[in-house]
C-alpha cells in the first residue's frame, strides 16, 4: 500500500502542536526524521513554523515558572533570580559587569531571605 504524497500543507499541519520537535512531526506523518528534514530543505519557509512552535513551548514553560513564583515557591524564585536577575547582582557568582550600586538597593531583610534560599547577593561596599 502506497503512502499518500506529503504536501506542504500536510507538513504544516503536522508541525502545529509538535513543540518544534522533528521526531514528533515524523511520528504524526508516519515518516522518518530524515524525511522530515528533507522536506524542510525543500520548503525552507516551514522552518519559521518550527521556530514559532519552539517559542510557544518556551512561553508556556515560562508561564508555569511565573505561576510557581507567584505561589512563592522558593526554588522558582531562586532559579529566576540566578538566571535573569544576574544583571542586578543575583546568582551564585557576581556578574563582573555589574555596578555595586544595584545590589545595594536590596534591604537587609531581602538580603537575609535571599541568602536563606541560596541566592548570592553582592555585598554592600564599605562606606
Amino acid at each position: 500500500m502506497q503512502r499518500p504524497k506529503l504536501t506542504k500543507k500536510i507538513i504544516e499541519k503536522a508541525i502545529i502542536g509538535s513543540s518544534g520537535l522533528i521526531s514528533t512531526i515524523a511520528q504524526k506523518l508516519n515518516v522518518s526524521r530524515v524525511t522530515v528534514r528533507n522536506y524542510l530543505k525543500k520548503y525552507p519557509e516551514l522552518e519559521d513554523l518550527i521556530i514559532e512552535e519552539k517559542e510557544n513551548i518556551l512561553d508556556f514553560t515560562e508561564s508555569k515558572l511565573i505561576k510557581k513564583i507567584q505561589e512563592e515557591e522558593s526554588w522558582a524564585i531562586k532559579y529566576l533570580l540566578s538566571t535573569q536577575g544576574r544583571k542586578r547582582g543575583y546568582g551564585k557568582e557576581p556578574a563582573e559587569e555589574l555596578p555595586r550600586t544595584i545590589a545595594q538597593e536590596v534591604s537587609e531583610e531581602e538580603r537575609k531571605f535571599l541568602k536563606s534560599i541560596g541566592v548570592y547577593v553582592k555585598p554592600e561596599e564599605e562606606k
